[in-house]
């Protein structure tokens, strides 16, 4: 489970990759829901994951935190990215 949801965070990362680099509005409107799904669905899935392993815990902890901080990174990137874009 943790392994899953950190290749569901890498696949977000990717996302959020793609929409910056090909800069298409019509890309950007079709990816713009996979990364901040992928990571919230990365944190959520981290943080249910009920496991008797202290190590694994904390790895499912440090997978949520890095999940939400970047749903924020990635809401910050979109803000500047239109805001830019719509002043054009």
């Amino acid at each position: 489970m943790i392994k899953l949801s950190a290749l569901i965070l890498a696949f977000g990362w990717l996302a959020l990759i793609a929409i910056y680099a090909t800069g298409n509005l019509v890309w950007d409107n079709r990816l713009l829901w996979a990364a901040p799904m992928s990571f919230g669905c990365a944190a959520t899935m981290a943080s249910v994951t009920t496991v008797e392993d202290s190590d694994a815990r904390a790895l499912s902890f440090l997978v949520a935190i890095v999940g939400f901080a970047s749903l924020l990174v990635f809401a910050v990137g979109c803000f500047f990215l239109f805001g830019l874009v719509g002043k054009g």
